[in-house]
Parts: structure tokens; C-alpha cells; sequence
């Protein structure tokens, strides 16, 4: 009879083994655990995106100098950490890199390239502003950018061509700027792009 009850026991303990909690518990302080009480919740970004076919950036708290292009992005692209080079039998070091231009590039250039990103709200990259003699010593470079008058420039994903075409639509009457695709050199090795890179000058 007492072999009888142990079995008994043994069956309703192992029903009670299988059978799934009911709640969910913390393995820590064996409370019950309510989801809808988490202090955690998925974040749901805000739809930057609206309208039909096309998308519109939202422009609120956006500064108005947003898409300036800084004047430290003309500045002359020299390094120290470039080793010497030997040019015509004499050492020749790179500059510093760091100067004390305050304006690297003309103003009026500097207006147009960030009406241009302002209207297409694209940025561009700046491959060449302002150089130093020394930098340009040390890269021997074909052509000097020591006046300020000029920029090399270009935009990702976008040939000189279609370049050339965006910076031409916004020139205003009578701005006396050229921007040219060809005949201008990047003398820099370490610079890329010059398939899409467009020189933006004075006429």
C-alpha cells in the first residue's frame, strides 16, 4: 500500500514538472515580471520623409548655416608627418599644415559653394583650396592655389560633367566665376576623384 502511494506521488510530481508556469518570473527576486511596466520601450524614430513620389527633408531645427561649407576645408593640405624628399638633389620637408589663414579661400568662391549645397542640399568634397609655397615645393606642384582665386572640388556619386551643369544653374547674372572640367592638374598623391573633380575659378 505504501509502494502504491509513492508512485502515486512520484506521477502527480512530474505531471506538476511539465506543466508551463503561468507567469513569467525574475531569476533574481522571484517577483512577477510585467512587460507593460518595463521602463524599456522600442525606440520609433520620427518619419524624417514625407510626400508621394518624391522625398522632402523635413527643415525644421535645421541652423541657418547648415550647409556652409568651413574655411578650414580650403585650408593647405600639408602634413609633417610626410616624409623628407630629395627634389633636385636638395631635402625638401612639407609645411606644418597649420597655418594662420583666416580667409583660405576668396569669399565670393566660398558664397557660391555653399549657395550651390544650400539649393542641391548635397555636400561637397573640397580637394584643393589654399597651398602654402612650401607645400607646394614639396608636392611640385604644376600650378600654384596660392592667390585664393580658385578651389578643385567635387560631389560623390556625380561625373565633372553633371557637376559642371549643377554649379552653372545657380551662377547669378554678372558672377564672375568659370567652372571648368578640364585643364587643371591634382598634384597632391594622395588626393582621388579626379574623375569627378571640377575647378572653380575666376574668369
Amino acid at each position: 500500500m505504501r509502494f502504491n502511494c509513492l508512485i502515486i506521488s512520484f506521477l502527480m510530481g512530474c505531471g506538476d514538472f511539465h506543466k508551463p508556469p503561468s507567469e513569467a518570473k525574475s531569476a533574481i527576486k522571484k517577483e512577477v515580471f510585467d512587460p507593460q511596466k518595463s521602463v524599456y520601450r522600442p525606440m520609433i524614430e520620427e518619419p524624417r520623409y514625407v510626400g508621394g513620389g518624391v522625398l522632402h527633408l523635413f527643415q525644421e531645427g535645421v541652423d541657418p548655416d547648415y550647409w556652409d561649407i568651413p574655411k578650414s576645408a580650403f585650408q593647405c593640405r600639408g602634413s609633417k608627418m610626410n616624409s623628407v624628399k630629395k627634389i633636385a638633389g636638395k631635402e625638401v620637408e612639407d609645411c606644418c599644415g597649420m597655418h594662420e589663414e583666416t580667409d583660405p579661400i576668396d569669399p565670393l568662391i566660398l558664397e557660391f559653394l555653399n549657395r550651390f549645397q544650400n539649393t542641391y542640399q548635397k555636400r561637397l568634397t573640397v580637394l584643393i583650396g589654399w597651398r602654402c609655397p612650401k607645400h607646394e615645393a614639396y608636392i611640385e606642384s604644376k600650378e600654384s592655389y596660392q592667390a585664393k582665386n580658385k578651389t578643385v572640388v567635387k560631389l560623390e556619386g556625380v561625373n565633372r560633367e553633371e557637376l559642371k551643369f549643377m554649379l552653372e544653374k545657380i551662377l547669378l547674372p554678372n558672377e564672375r566665376l568659370e567652372i571648368y572640367t578640364t585643364g587643371f592638374s591634382l598634384d597632391d598623391k594622395d588626393l582621388w576623384g579626379e574623375s569627378q573633380s571640377v575647378l572653380v575659378a575666376y574668369r
